[in-house]
């Protein structure tokens, strides 16, 4: 057979060139005009092109919240923070109102026109200066312009309706679209890809794409493997081993279960997903998306229902160990015999995530601080502490306290670890973290808890998370956090964070690109939150974006390039949506029914998948994050998945009814029908031309169905293909011819058994016979089309 990954630089090889950078890296084909430039600037946005660096450069080190005039009403925040540029802007408004003799104190403090303790630090016939006197100027004037977008994306070339449709049915519904949805999208357009997106986001598939999302992040799925009771008390909240008594028995026969290492399985699955389930729960049933912190209520299915006593508010509609519904943890009643509701917030306060993301009694709750600004605040705690500490400077007895270098973190982050206080308990090696204790302790040299400028009421201990969830869900950098975590969930790439190193010659691309992504991500949570905090709001948004539409562009400059450089997808598939692709595409997937290759299925916690962890995937044992930047393994597995299923789908193919087939329909050619299995492109040494042109029209439908690229039947693209195929049948004729290659396909290619059943099929049905050598030529077509770095990337 011929080698079918010489024919164009569109395998894997090529994939891991060309798309690694979004369209930084796209081919370029003509040139264009600079970026358009806004006739209105607004002041948000001549305050962050113009102004930030320099805030950021002259003001930062002393006015930050643990610098030196951290006690003035000019305080800022830093680039790595989320919603720093609307925080800051609003700071100014308020300190550059203040005027002496008629001038703003903000321009005469830093020219030293007036004492300022931090001495000259503007100059005034500098830009600086000019730049920060026209904002004083914009606020004094009010001056109010409406925002515009349009230049920010010039160049770029985004996908129409159809292409946009099967990118998000792909990666949110496991699927192409169907040909109705094809033809209501011609017809309608964007209003016809909107309607079905809600249509989408009802399915099953979408639900699991949530969980997967989160999942990534809480990697709680890390209790599929290894067993969560370990981690329950065996107490007021949890009898986690009652399936192993005549409960057990009785359970397995109501949920139809055969054995109890399948209820186990069931039972751990069940308490490991919780927090998932949960925020499915809340998507699928378009509730405010701050529940998933601050819900009153948890989920359960039939099986962690009786593991915690739950009392139900929702009823279970069958008898399936997946349906989870709403429930609450029992009443606790302490030691003095008063009865208290459990202080539920939404996931924080489910077993699970809480068991995941334990302390210590020397951390004291602030890893657990740490992850909760990271997946609901969009904020990363480390970046804000990304600076040389020199420790031997570090004097203090109470450093986290009473450092600069320490409490500039420590300040935001043991505030919201006292949140967790009642959940602060060490009994032994593994925190017993679901117990809930109603009179809690709280370490004196740490900073109070709360959150912001809120103090925890002594009356909330008991309540701390409660009362935090409840803060943060109404802060704006919830809503951010959560436009933050869909997108990542979509293109596999994490939001922007503001350049700091203003000497670096790409700085001003670099600000550019992420104020460009800041921009559309602020529009995104202000609809989210108009839109009662409902999530799907968020992913149809997103999806509709430059940054899930973007394809190509046209020549640009290398600041154009730095500046566009995470506008579109351009990401290597995970193996779980690649072994959904595969299975769209072709109607089956690689490894068989039982044995997939490529996903850890939670619904088997016994099967991880046995090339999963190659293909850059995650186990959350050993594993916990995702390689999103192929390596010569995964080219390898890629290599291995094209050709193992071009040999297995051909047979597949051809065994089905033609109405029944995904890759080889049968055609109409002047009038008569042909099966593209029977093709044969030449005879007696000359070409068929009814042959060759059902062969490239078969191809065309290959092209677009594989790899979602509308071709015309004379597209140079289509006769490389072509020329694929004919060489390969030509080398596997000439072959068969001197009995060098046996007239049967290869063993593993060969249909003799019904793929569904597994019986046996007669003699007469079975795909076995290929002295045409068509279906290696196909096999050769397919490895090629499936190796491409468009069907391996989306």
């Amino acid at each position: 057979m011929a080698n079918p990954s010489k024919w164009k630089l569109r395998t894997i090889a090529a994939g891991m060139i060309v798309m690694l950078g979004g369209l930084a890296a796209l081919g370029s084909g003509c040139s264009s005009d600079d970026a358009a430039v806004a006739e209105c600037e607004s002041t948000r946005q001549y305050f962050a092109v113009n102004v930030w660096q320099v805030v950021a450069s002259k003001c930062f080190a002393c006015h930050n919240v643990q610098g030196i005039a951290k006690d003035t009403s000019y305080v800022l925040k830093g680039g790595s923070e989320p919603g720093f540029l609307e925080h800051n802007l609003k700071v100014i408004r308020e300190v550059a109102s203040f005027e002496q003799d008629g001038q703003s104190q903000w321009l005469l403090k830093p020219t030293l026109s007036i004492h300022h303790d931090g001495g000259a630090v503007v100059d005034k016939e500098s830009d600086e200066y000019k730049a920060m006197l026209g904002l004083v100027v914009r606020l004094k004037n009010d001056e109010v312009c409406e925002e515009k977008q349009g230049g920010a994306f010039t160049g770029v070339e985004v996908a129409g309706p159809e292409v946009t449709l099967r990118k998000a049915t792909l990666i949110l519904g496991s699927r192409l679209p169907s040909a109705e949805e094809i033809q209501r999208v011609k017809e309608g357009g964007w209003a016809a890809v909107e309607q079905i997106l809600d249509e989408v986001m009802t399915e099953p598939a979408f639900l699991d794409w949530v969980k997967r999302t989160y999942g990534d992040a809480f990697q709680t799925d890390l209790y599929l493997e290894t067993d969560i009771t370990d981690f329950l008390d065996d107490g007021p909240y949890a009898n986690p081993f009652w399936y192993m008594g005549a409960e057990g028995k009785t359970m397995m026969d109501k949920l139809d279960l055969v054995s109890e290492g399948e209820l186990q399985s069931f039972v751990q699955m069940a308490l490991a997903r919780e927090p998932l389930e949960l925020i499915s729960y809340v998507v699928q049933n378009d509730r405010s998306f701050k529940e998933i912190i601050n819900a009153d209520y948890s989920v359960f299915s039939q099986l962690s229902a009786k593991t915690y006593g739950a009392e139900m508010i929702d009823e279970f509609e069958g008898n399936s160990p997946w349906e989870f519904v709403a429930g609450r943890y029992p009443k606790y009643t302490n030691a003095q015999g008063d009865e208290a509701d459990f202080p539920h917030a939404g996931v924080l306060t489910t077993p699970a995530f809480l068991s995941r993301w334990p302390t210590t009694a020397t951390n004291t709750n602030r890893a657990r601080s740490r992850v909760f600004m990271l997946f609901f605040l969009g904020l990363d705690i480390l970046k804000t502490a990304e600076q040389p500490v020199d420790q031997s400077s570090i004097t203090a007895i109470n450093p986290q306290r009473d450092d600069p270098n320490c409490s500039v973190c420590h300040t935001v982050v043991d505030p919201i670890a006292g949140c967790f206080q009642a959940f602060h308990v060490f009994e032994d090696a593994n925190a017993q973290t679901v117990i809930w204790q109603t009179d809690p302790e709280w370490y004196q040299e740490m900073w109070p808890p709360g959150f912001g400028e809120h103090n925890l009421p002594v009356s909330q201990a008991n309540y701390g998370l409660s009362w935090l969830a409840n803060l943060a869900a109404e802060d704006d950098r919830f809503a951010l956090g959560a436009v933050y975590n869909a997108y990542r969930g979509l293109t596999g790439r994490e939001a922007l964070v503001a350049p700091d190193d203003f000497d670096d010659p790409n700085y001003e691309a670099m600000f550019q690109s992420f104020l460009n992504q800041a921009d559309v991500f602020r529009q995104v949570a202000d609809k989210f939150k108009a839109g009662d905090h409902n999530f799907k709001v968020i992913v149809k948004e997103l999806v509709l974006s430059p940054y899930f539409r973007g394809l190509n562009s046209v020549k640009l400059s290398e600041q154009q390039l730095v500046a566009l450089g995470e506008v579109g997808l351009g990401h290597l598939l995970t193996p779980v949506q690649l072994h959904h692709k595969l299975k769209s595409v072709l109607g089956i997937q690689w490894g068989g029914t039982q044995n997939p290759n490529l996903t850890h299925e939670p619904r088997d916690v016994s099967d991880t998948g046995q090339f999963q962890l190659f293909y850059g995937g995650v186990d959350f044992v050993d594993v916990n994050n995702r390689i999103v930047e192929p390596n010569g393994i995964m080219a390898a597995v890629a290599e291995r998945m094209a050709i193992q299923m071009a040999c297995t789908a051909v047979g597949q193919d051809f065994y089905r009814s033609p109405e029944d087939r995904h890759l080889f329909p049968t055609l109409e050619i002047d009038g008569s029908t042909y099966d593209p299995k029977n093709l044969e492109p030449e005879s007696g040494g000359l070409a068929v031309p009814q042959a060759e042109v059902g062969i490239k029209e078969t191809i065309v439908y290959l092209h677009e169905h594989i790899l979602g690229e509308k071709l015309a039947v004379g597209d140079e693209e289509v006769q490389r293909t072509y020329d694929l195929f004919l060489e390969t049948w030509r080398e596997g004729k000439d072959k068969m011819a001197v009995d060098e290659l046996s007239s049967n396909l290869p063993g593993p290619c060969q249909i003799t058994q019904d793929p569904l059943t597994g019986e046996d099929l007669p003699e007469e049905e079975q795909v076995a016979d290929d002295s045409s050598y068509t279906g290696r030529a196909w096999m050769a077509v397919l490895t090629y089309l499936l190796s491409d770095y468009q069907f391996l990337y989306e």
